[in-house]
């Protein structure tokens, strides 16, 4: 029986050169799926040769030569040519001159000019050199292929899937307590500084109608719009305005949240295979680093959308965006992205989990967002928020709002507590409906079901628990459709 094989067409360019790119390079970007075994390049480009007069006192002129030194019998030769790197460096180059190329890189053997080796995972790429044009312009393709074994797979995994547990020791030495107050935040907005309907000044007007705390402008790939809020002193925005990127990429986005030295990142160096690398760089600095709606449609519907990186674990992870858009607890992507976030702290992991309007317009009849509420020191600046986000202090709801949620009298949500004999949590809720309760859960599972009666406007519960085999506590809040309306991040345990 033989082994069957894939292969792949990963770029076909069709190109028309005019002399103005002479001793230019042309960079092309590819990723090389797993399974790769050979590399096929084809190349050709017309004319080699130049004997217009016109083009070659052009020529000569442009190098600062005499034109009259042009002679009937001359010929310049258009010179083009190609090099390769791959994830781990040069694979080399072929500099002749020859108008029809074919380039094959393999494990054991290569062709002149190039180094033969393994056809490696990753990003790789193929440099279009013009040496010479002289022509009015050149034309011609390029075309690169890969032969992959039976273990290629046309179809992407499931987001976040096969992760590796290896969780980040935090400093848990500041708890919640005395002073600290939950304010209001959001955290995934948009201007038109990339692909919003409105200014940067009518959301900052939005949001200041909304009375929010905290705003984060995060627009994709670019903090030019944060740079118009400081020059206009925020369009009169009395809430605190958080720096911050949406990362946007072919194969995922993540939002970064904290200061703007360190997100101005060029997004076009990472590849499907170096996200693990570079998140771990970013790491070191004071962000927030979150996942933003990993179980998105993703392409053909939005591009880039959903998580398709492959991480060995969450490391460098802070958070993951479980609710994204108005009307969050009706689409089914986000019910995917919680659960997989609940699978995370069952396997061990202390992670957040984060909402975002991801405003890019007004909002429509019937669309309700979600919005977060942080806990926070009195006169928070802005690493506080950034720490108050890394570990949790946060939860999200569409209309119940918490006004106490404390253990043992004292600890908060994102705080790691040393359980004593017995132990009880407080909570006080206001805006539930009739058959509305609240769930305790844990790492165990169910703990409790709440129910209130509705004749108080905020309602108060204490509830006792001894500490077993606890890892964590977490609340939700669903509506009698069963649809989750708020939930919280977790209260940690020693062990």
């Amino acid at each position: 029986m033989t082994n069957k094989i894939y292969e792949i067409e990963l770029l076909k360019q069709d190109f028309k050169l005019y002399h103005s790119a002479h001793q230019t390079h042309i960079n092309y970007q590819l990723e090389v799926p797993e399974g790769a075994t050979e590399l096929f390049i084809t190349f050709h480009y017309e004319p080699l040769n130049e004997r217009s007069p016109h083009a070659l006192e052009r020529s000569l002129i442009k190098e600062g030569l005499n034109p009259s030194l042009t002679k009937e019998s001359d010929n310049y030769r258009n010179l083009l040519t190609l090099s390769i790197n791959d994830p781990e460096g040069f694979r080399g180059a072929h500099h002749y001159f020859n108008t029809n190329q074919e380039i094959i890189l393999s494990e054991h053997s290569a062709s002149l000019g190039f180094i033969a080796g393994p056809i490696r995972t990753g990003r790789w790429e193929i440099i279009l050199s013009c040496h010479g044009i002289f022509s009015d312009f050149v034309e011609g393709q390029i075309q690169v292929r890969v032969k992959c074994g039976e273990d290629y797979s046309y179809s992407w995994g499931i987001p976040l899937s096969n992760v590796g547990f290896k969780q980040k020791i935090r400093d848990c030495s500041q708890t919640t307590g005395i002073g600290w107050s939950f304010q209001t935040i959001e955290l995934h907005t948009h201007t038109n500084h990339s692909d919003a309907q409105h200014t940067t000044q009518e959301l900052l007007q939005a949001a200041e109608d909304l009375k929010l705390d905290w705003l984060a402008i995060s627009d994709h790939n670019t903090t030019s719009a944060l740079y118009e809020a400081k020059d206009n002193d925020n369009y009169n925005f009395n809430g605190k305005i958080i720096p911050a990127i949406e990362f946007t990429t072919f194969f995922g986005h993540f939002l970064l949240h904290g200061p703007i030295d360190y997100l101005n990142i060029n997004w076009t160096q990472v590849g499907l295979h170096q996200i693990d690398e570079l998140l771990g760089e970013l790491s070191h600095f004071p962000l927030s680093i979150t996942i933003a709606h990993p179980f998105s449609p993703g392409n053909p519907y939005c591009t880039g959308c959903r998580w398709d990186y492959p991480l060995p674990n969450l490391y460098n992870v802070d958070a993951i965006e479980v609710w994204n858009e108005p009307n969050p607890h009706l689409y089914e992507s986000n019910t995917k992205a919680f659960n997989r976030w609940v699978q995370f702290l069952d396997q061990g992991y202390e992670i957040a989990a984060t909402v975002g309007h991801d405003w890019h317009r007004p909002l429509e009849e019937n669309q309700v967002v979600a919005r977060m509420y942080i806990n926070l020191p009195e006169d928070a600046g802005d690493l506080d928020l950034i720490k108050s986000l890394q570990y949790g202090r946060s939860y999200s709801t569409l209309r119940p709002q918490f006004h106490q949620l404390t253990i043992n009298d004292y600890y908060g949500l994102g705080d790691r507590i040393k359980l004593q004999a017995t132990n009880h949590l407080d909570l006080q809720i206001s805006g539930l409906n009739d058959d509305e309760k609240i769930l305790i859960y844990s790492n165990l599972g169910l703990m409790t079901t709440i129910e209130f009666d509705q004749s108080q406007s905020i309602q108060s519960y204490r509830y006792a628990f001894t500490a077993l085999d606890l890892q964590y506590i977490r609340l939700e809040v669903r509506n009698s459709h069963q649809h989750l309306i708020a939930f919280t991040n977790c209260f940690y345990f020693e062990l």
